[in-house]
């Protein structure tokens, strides 16, 4: 296994990161939070529209520092400090990426982000590859972004919403909100070529957690206990409707399997790792003990949870058929932007070469309790 290819773009994330800002592995490539600094200044303007502005041009020059193009994208996430900044969006995403059939998926998030933060920008993107717009009659959406995308064999969904396909309206009710999601994930899978089953990764974001029963009795349809199901992320999001989905797969790979942890386990019937040819990703990967009695609960305190959750990383990455090197990108839900020194502490611990580390994007988002920190990985193995 060779090592990742690493890149910084000057100005972009002060000297001494954790992550670098760009990553390459195995075909793929994966950026960190894109900010929107000004490379001139190497500050953060006040006003959100200008940090929109400076971030979309980021994720250009950097893509483009790495040797690649904006071409090449499969897909951007919009993480943004609150939902009134949803308006500057368009703005610089228009600018960068001008034809609307040729376009990458795009979804957009909202949780607090580090003070003074008003967006950053993620990218996921395939090396060589030509952009497939992927649209369902009935879905597409008001935005202009396309309903997916397809890069080769892999698939990125914009996100993927409630509606009748008939009337491009919601359906009414939590429960039938929750059948239409999944209907509209399986008809988005076939217009890209694929199947259901040719989902490695699901993040579903219910409005209402009382329905998450229900929710895994719908993803138990479509990927049953004892065959290959998709690894999956779960949260409790406010919106309009009960459900919204998204997914990343891999269509056609005859070689793929599901793969746990010894000793750490969780709540509803998911794998803890899916891998469809050489895309492996995990479902959320938190601190246990594996010698503890408790398969599902955390040790004490943000830097021991950090320790054992990035050593359950590198067992995944290794049960996958891959090491520690393979790691392209790792999402880290956080409670609490305090715990980033405990956390980095491990990270470096696991990851000491800079040269030589995944890219990251961190969320304050989707742990509660005594969990501090919860990994999320996508590899290439």
């Amino acid at each position: 296994m060779g090592k990742r290819n690493v890149f910084n773009l000057p100005g972009l994330s002060p000297e001494g990161s954790a992550a670098p800002d760009l990553v390459e592995v195995g075909g793929l490539f994966f950026t960190s939070a894109v900010r929107g600094i000004d490379l001139a200044t190497s500050l953060l303007p006040a006003h959100p529209a200008e940090q929109f502005i400076n971030a979309w041009r980021n994720l250009k020059a950097l893509v483009e520092h790495a040797g690649r193009t904006t071409d090449e994208i499969g897909i951007v996430t919009n993480f943004i400090d609150s939902q009134d900044y949803r308006a500057h969006i368009n703005t610089g995403w228009l600018d960068l990426f001008p034809d609307e059939d040729n376009r990458p998926a795009r979804k957009t998030t909202s949780y607090p982000l580090p003070a003074g933060v008003g967006v950053e920008l993620q990218a996921y993107g395939v090396v060589g590859a030509q952009r497939q717009r992927i649209e369902v009659p009935g879905l597409t959406h008001r935005d202009p972004l396309p309903n997916a995308v397809r890069m080769g064999d892999y698939v990125f969904s914009s996100v993927i919403v409630p509606w009748d396909l008939a009337t491009s309206e919601p359906v009414v009710g939590e429960e039938a909100q929750t059948d239409k999601c999944f209907d509209n994930m399986r008809v988005l899978m076939e217009q890209a070529g694929g199947t259901v089953g040719d989902v490695a990764l699901q993040w579903v974001y219910l409005n209402d957690f009382a329905y998450q029963p229900y929710m895994v009795d719908v993803y138990l349809e479509s990927w049953p206990e004892g065959a290959f199901q998709a690894a999956r992320k779960t949260f409790r999001y406010p919106m309009a409707a009960q459900i919204q989905i998204q997914v990343i797969g891999k269509v056609g790979q005859s070689d793929r399997g599901n793969y746990e942890l010894p000793g750490v386990e969780h709540h509803d019937p998911i794998p803890m790792g899916a891998r469809l040819g050489d895309l492996f990703c995990t479902s959320g990967v938190h601190g246990v003990d594996p010698t503890s009695d408790d398969a599902l609960g955390v040790v004490d305190g943000a830097g021991p949870q950090a320790m054992w959750g990035l050593s359950h990383i590198k067992s995944m990455a290794e049960a996958g058929g891959g090491s520690a090197d393979v790691i392209g990108h790792l999402t880290l839900l956080v409670q609490d932007y305090a715990d980033l020194p405990a956390i980095d502490a491990e990270w470096v611990s696991m990851f000491p070469d800079p040269a030589n580390r995944p890219a990251r994007q961190i969320m304050q988002m989707g742990v509660a309790r005594d969990t501090r920190v919860q990994f999320h990985m996508i590899a290439v193995v």
